[in-house]
């Protein structure tokens, strides 16, 4: 049978070096599971996170209101409707009490292999990401603000995410940008590893370019 058959190469192989070939895939597929727990308990507490707000709902039937592109806007930088895109939004707020007149929301959808198996999931893509940005803007304007929402598909996020800022900026000449960011208590190296670092690259293209962005 194929696995006596592989217990008998191996057995050969083990002191031909066939031995570290066993190590170098254990190590391999431990770290796998390593990863995967990682993921599984950042989700966990990400899902606790949103218990917090859970009670903030977007303020459907809202109707709304026109945005003057003369005043303070917070233009603020989301993915999906989550935790992390509502206390980005009420943390501005926040910090900047009665500052802002005007809120609008930035997204972009990602193209990846997945969106290229077809058209129907790139419509898909495009229709999830609209979705999430109106309940933002309801979301605003259940807080008495007026808000809109842009967004782009494409493979290159920083990318996408710099042309929108930019246009938003000539559009909205007051407005200061706000991005949010994962924070861990014990930073560990291998972070930086897992999680994207977004935020980081665009404030470094955005700041030189006399556009605030506050993470």
């Amino acid at each position: 049978s194929l696995p006596a058959i592989s217990k008998f190469v191996a057995a050969e192989k083990f002191r031909e070096g066939g031995w570290l070939t066993l190590v170098l895939t254990g190590c391999v597929v431990g770290l796998c599971f390593l990863v995967h727990r990682h993921y599984r308990t950042l989700q966990g507490q990400l899902a606790a996170l949103f218990g917090t707000v859970k009670d903030i709902r977007p303020s459907i039937g809202v109707p709304p209101r026109p945005l003057d592109p003369a005043l303070p806007t917070a233009v603020v930088l989301v993915g999906g409707y989550s935790s992390l895109g509502i206390h980005t939004l009420l943390a501005a707020l926040r910090k900047f009490p009665g500052q802002f007149k005007n809120a609008i929301f930035l997204s972009v959808g990602v193209i990846d292999s997945g969106v290229f198996k077809g058209e129907d999931e790139l419509v898909r893509l495009k229709e999830q990401t609209e979705q999430g940005l109106r309940k933002y803007v309801e979301l605003a304007a259940g807080q008495g603000i007026p808000a809109a929402c842009r967004f782009a598909v494409g493979t290159d996020l920083v990318a996408e995410l710099e042309r929108l800022c930019l246009e938003t900026a000539r559009d909205f000449p007051h407005a200061i940008f706000f991005a949010g960011q994962l924070a861990f208590q014990r930073q560990r190296w291998y972070q930086s590893l897992l999680h994207n670092q977004t935020t980081f690259a665009l404030q470094e293209r955005l700041h030189p370019m006399g556009h605030t962005l506050v993470i």
